[in-house]
C-alpha cells in the first residue's frame, strides 16, 4: 500500500510538471496543503491544482485503475476557492492512470510518451463531461480538454448566449423532410415530446423538427468547438481548422466537415464526434453547409 501511495505521489508530481510545460500561462501545484481556501479547509490536499490569470482553478484528482473513487474525489472541490485566485473552483477533472505506469522506470516518460490516460470533467450539480463513459488521450488531450473547462462562468455565460443563439438559427435552417428529420430523431434515440399527444399531425411535425434541431444543433456546435482546439493541440496531424472546412461550395463544406471529424475519431474523441458525424452524413449538402456556416459564424 505504501509504494502504491508513492508512485500515486511521483504520478501526480511528475504530471502537474507535464501540464505546466504544455499549457501556457498555467501554474501547477501537486499534492500541496493550505491551498484551498476558508476555514477547516487547510488540511485538504488536492493532487493537482492548475491555475492562470483571469480563470477559474481546476483540480486534477487522479489513481490507478480501477481508481473507483475518483470521481468522488473530484467532486469534492467543486465550489471552493483556492487561495489568492478570485474565480472559484467551477470545475474538477479524475484521471484513472493505468495500473502499468506504476511499473515504470521512468515515470516522466511513460505519461509523456506511452500512457494512455482515462479522465471526465465534472461540474456543479452533478454535471459530467462525457456523460457516461471517460475520454482516452495523452497529456496533451487532458490540456485540451482543461483549456475548455477553466474558462470563468461569467464568460462561458456569455458565451452560452451567443451559442443559443446561433443554435436558434440553424434549426431555422434545418429541413422539414420528415424522412430527414426522423432518421436524424431516431439515430440520436430522442423521444417524443409528451405534449405531442395532444397536438395535430402538422403540429406533432413541427414540434419534432424543432425538438431534433435544438440537440442535433447543440451536438454539432459542441463538436464544432472541440474541433478548433483539437486542430490546434494537433498540428502534426494536420487537421484543418474550422475555417478551413469552409469550402466555397456546399458540398465542399459537408465533405471537409466530414472528412476533418474522419480524422479526429481516428486520435478518440468518440463521444463528441461520433454523433455530429451521424447528423451532418445525413443532413443534404446544402442543408448541412447551412448549418455549419450559421455554427461557425
Amino acid at each position: 500500500m505504501e509504494q502504491s501511495h508513492s508512485n500515486e505521489t511521483n504520478a501526480n508530481s511528475k504530471l502537474a510538471d507535464l501540464i505546466e510545460r504544455v499549457m501556457h500561462g498555467r501554474k501547477t501545484r501537486a499534492e500541496s496543503t493550505r491551498i484551498i481556501a476558508g476555514q477547516g479547509n487547510a488540511g485538504l490536499q488536492p493532487d493537482i491544482v492548475i491555475t492562470a490569470q483571469g480563470r477559474s482553478p481546476v483540480v486534477v484528482e487522479a489513481e490507478y485503475m480501477p481508481a473507483h473513487e475518483v470521481e468522488e474525489d473530484a467532486n469534492k472541490y467543486i465550489g471552493k476557492k483556492v487561495v489568492n485566485q478570485t474565480h472559484p473552483i467551477e470545475a474538477a477533472i479524475a484521471v484513472r492512470y493505468p495500473a502499468s505506469l506504476a511499473q515504470a522506470d521512468d515515470m516522466e516518460k511513460a505519461l509523456l510518451e506511452s500512457c494512455q490516460l482515462s479522465y471526465c470533467a465534472v461540474y456543479p450539480k452533478g454535471g459530467r463531461f462525457p456523460t457516461t463513459g471517460w475520454l482516452e488521450g495523452s497529456i496533451s488531450d487532458l490540456a485540451d480538454l482543461i483549456h475548455l473547462v477553466d474558462v470563468p462562468e461569467t464568460a462561458f455565460q456569455k458565451c452560452a448566449e451567443d451559442l443559443e443563439k446561433s443554435i436558434d438559427s440553424a434549426v431555422s435552417h434545418f429541413p422539414s423532410d420528415v424522412k430527414v428529420v426522423n432518421e436524424i430523431f431516431q439515430r440520436l434515440g430522442l423521444t417524443e415530446d409528451p405534449k405531442a399527444k395532444d397536438l395535430s399531425e402538422l403540429q406533432r411535425r413541427k414540434l419534432k423538427r424543432t425538438q431534433t434541431g435544438r440537440i442535433a444543433g447543440a451536438i454539432l456546435a459542441n463538436a464544432l468547438l472541440f474541433h478548433e482546439r483539437i486542430a490546434a493541440a494537433y498540428i502534426d496531424k494536420n487537421i484543418p481548422t474550422i475555417s478551413e472546412t469552409g469550402g466555397r461550395f456546399a458540398e465542399n463544406r459537408k465533405d471537409k466537415a466530414l472528412k476533418a471529424w474522419d480524422d479526429i475519431l481516428k486520435i478518440n474523441y468518440w463521444p463528441i464526434f461520433d454523433a455530429a458525424k451521424e447528423i451532418i452524413s445525413i443532413l443534404p449538402a446544402y442543408k448541412a453547409s447551412e448549418v455549419l456556416r450559421i455554427l461557425t459564424a
